[in-house]
């Protein structure tokens, strides 16, 4: 069986510095994905000015189409980062509580990491998306070829994302999951901030994951019905 640390007041310093880390991470990966969204607009925008039946087929207006209905992407993942960062403030005003305890910690910040994994997961698969298609309509027509190395240049950033989604990942892995109270495990208290957390995520995908995670770290994998009031719930 693994072994934690327990959180005491001479390691909570530590962890806090370490929730802070992450959270100038997250204020650096929604400056990077607006970056190239600005940059996304520009090239739309440069579409929108040409005479779109003319110069695209119907197969390129249909990708054309996709590609706007993908630009909530930022929104989505700037929701998210948001919500990530709200679970982040909980825990932190937890362990600068001591009388009230985050006895959740540690479930919270697997899950934590769970969401901002598959948000991240899916910036990135969403971005490669636009980037191909804006590649093909561009190569398979004459006047948008002209914007061809504007359009190889988009997402830039993302290797930068990647850097501090490789900071928070090794945060979360090597600093923050060492970590647990020793009084962690289906208490009253652990159940109702678990409640707390689950709020914030609203958004349909992390409902998912947030379903998902508490079926699998619960030790019957009975699942957690967030709304019931009936919860018999026990982590690790």
């Amino acid at each position: 069986m693994s072994s934690y640390t327990t959180i005491s007041a001479s390691n909570i310093p530590e962890i806090l510095n370490s929730f802070e880390s992450v959270q100038r991470s997250l204020v650096k990966i929604d400056e990077y994905a607006c970056k190239d969204f600005r940059s996304t607009k520009q090239i739309l925008d440069i579409l929108k000015d040409l005479d779109i039946d003319q110069v695209l087929s119907d197969p390129a207006r249909i990708k054309l189409s996709e590609i706007v209905s993908d630009l909530q992407y930022v929104d989505v993942l700037q929701q998210r980062l948001l919500h990530i960062k709200q679970t982040t403030d909980f825990l932190k005003g937890g362990l600068r509580a001591p009388s009230n305890h985050v006895v959740a910690y540690r479930p919270l910040v697997k899950l934590n990491l769970n969401q901002f994994q598959d948000a991240i997961n899916l910036y990135l698969n969403t971005t490669d998306a636009v980037h191909t298609a804006l590649t093909e309509i561009s190569k398979n027509h004459r006047m948008l070829f002209l914007h061809i190395q504007e359009i190889k240049s988009l997402y830039r950033y993302n290797t930068e994302i990647l850097r501090e989604v490789a900071n928070v990942r090794e945060i979360y892995q090597l600093r923050l999951l060492k970590y647990q109270y020793s009084n962690s495990l289906a208490t009253d208290d652990c159940i109702q901030q678990v409640k707390t957390v689950a709020k914030y995520y609203t958004m349909q995908q992390e409902r998912v994951i947030l379903d998902a995670f508490l079926k699998v770290e619960m030790q019957h994998g009975e699942g957690y019905d967030v709304n019931s009031d009936k919860e018999q719930i026990s982590f690790f």
